[in-house]
């Protein structure tokens, strides 16, 4: 169904006259009514870079969450390294590494242990992993009490409490 656009009607050419004619604007606005094969080319060719900017920017929004969720798997592997180094009673200073085996596959982590003052032990521990062709790191440097059964090498002095 066609609305009529009442600039376009035919009228009469004077008031008494039974003579019609076109509004002239209509005439033009007939003849380009249509689309030509090269306008639509260009409008194609803005939608298809468009799509591909979306495209581009959906992908490194993906790389990014997974990237993301790898280190944050890291952090928690390294904070379980650091807890199970604080049990262990046989851990003295050195370089000490190993994997996570099955549970989490492709990352490893080495821990580097040195004696600090006041019964602390400093340590490093480097969880690395693949992601694509790139190594990744995530380095977590805290410092954990020495084993219950080692003396520090200083004590602090204990205050003692007079009556």
């Amino acid at each position: 169904m066609k609305i009529p656009n009442p600039k376009c009607e035919i009228r009469p050419a004077q008031a008494g006259s039974r003579q019609r004619r076109e509004n002239p604007q209509c005439a033009i606005r007939n003849a380009e009514s249509g689309l030509t094969m090269l306008e639509v080319l260009v409008a194609m060719a803005i939608m298809a870079i468009g799509i591909v900017g979306v495209l581009r920017a959906f992908s490194s929004s993906v790389i990014a969450a997974k990237s993301a969720e790898s280190y944050s798997v890291a952090a928690i592997l390294a904070q379980q390294v650091a807890s199970e180094l604080e049990r262990s009673p046989d851990v003295g200073d050195g370089l000490w590494s190993g994997s996570f085996g099955e549970e989490v596959p492709g990352y490893t982590w080495e821990a580097e242990i040195s004696s600090a003052a006041d019964g602390l032990q400093r340590t490093v521990i480097t969880v690395s992993w693949q992601l694509g062709r790139r190594s990744r790191h995530f380095q977590l440097a805290t410092c954990l009490p020495t084993s219950a059964g080692e003396e520090p090498a200083e004590a602090a002095p204990t205050p003692e409490v007079s009556p």
